[in-house]
């Protein structure tokens, strides 16, 4: 049987420090009956995020890669499977659809293990900032008449890509306005330029977009500086937009989020916004 102590100090010598995908973990305390809690950096953010471990019996003795129990009771091996389920859980994005537990001690963590809230139908990703070079294209072209299509959606890593000279031409021609995000990224300002779709069969156009860049002079604010999105978009899913920019933003290291959008209501969520001289203004330390 793997005693809790020895675990605890397993896990600290298999994970703090190390960058686990889209984030580092920087400690790992003992929670008590809540399980070990892990403080994680996500990119730049100011403040951390704390993700809840089990630490009960079972727990200790299962093998978290795989979700059964381990072979032995080896501690190492307890530990590298723990590492090993944080980076699946870090890569699927836990630190933006985990759900939210109050600890006992104070304090607000994610517990990967609760069941996420119901899948929508729409997504939200980053609008491609590169293309593939010029031998990429033609690659691309010829696996395109090879499997009889007009494109090729998913290219692989390895195909060479360069900056794009004309970022978002997608979003220009489902009728989005590109001047923005190109202007912010032209400018050096760009922090993440966002596209919405609202269905995640196939290829459908993009029917939304948000810009989220440094303030001018700035390096501590960044402005949800342009939102736009079809009339036919569901409220959830400009929140889960406006969210996503919001995480971009503090992953950035934003101490301040603001906007100017005058549709309020869409982008309230649970998200503590106050309002400044006309400006909604958000702290990274209250982005959850």
């Amino acid at each position: 049987m793997i005693g809790r102590g020895e675990a605890l100090e397993a896990l600290r010598r298999e994970v703090v420090g190390r960058q686990l995908e889209f984030a580092t973990v920087i400690e790992v305390a003992d929670g008590g009956p809540t399980g070990f809690l892990l403080h994680v950096r996500s990119g730049r953010r100011v403040h951390t995020h704390m993700l809840v471990v089990a630490a009960d019996g079972s727990s200790l003795s299962l093998d978290h890669a795989i979700g059964e129990p381990l072979p032995v009771a080896d501690t190492q091996l307890s530990a590298q499977g723990v590492r090993m389920w944080l980076i699946e859980q870090l890569d699927t994005g836990v630190l933006r659809w985990g759900q939210r537990v109050t600890l006992p001690q104070g304090g607000v963590a994610i517990d990967p293990m609760l069941a996420p809230a119901p899948a929508s139908p729409w997504w939200v990703s980053p609008v491609p900032l590169d293309r593939p070079t010029g031998a990429g294209q033609r690659r691309l072209r010829r696996l395109a008449r090879r499997r009889g299509r007009s494109h090729v959606t998913i290219i692989g890593g390895s195909i060479a890509s360069e900056p794009d000279p004309a970022l978002g031409g997608h979003l220009l021609d489902a009728g989005l306005d590109v001047r923005p995000g190109r202007a912010a990224k032209a400018d050096g300002r760009l922090v993440q330029w966002l596209h919405l779709h609202l269905d995640d069969r196939g290829t459908p156009p993009p029917a939304g977009q948000l810009v989220a860049s440094w303030r001018d002079e700035s390096e501590d604010v960044v402005v949800l500086e342009h939102l736009e999105f079809e009339p036919s978009v569901p409220e959830r899913a400009v929140e889960e937009l406006v969210l996503a920019g919001v995480h971009a933003a503090a992953d950035a290291g934003a101490r301040v989020i603001e906007h100017r959008f005058d549709d309020v209501g869409q982008l309230q969520g649970d998200l503590p916004w106050q309002p400044e001289d006309g400006i909604l203004r958000l702290r990274a330390a209250d982005v959850p």
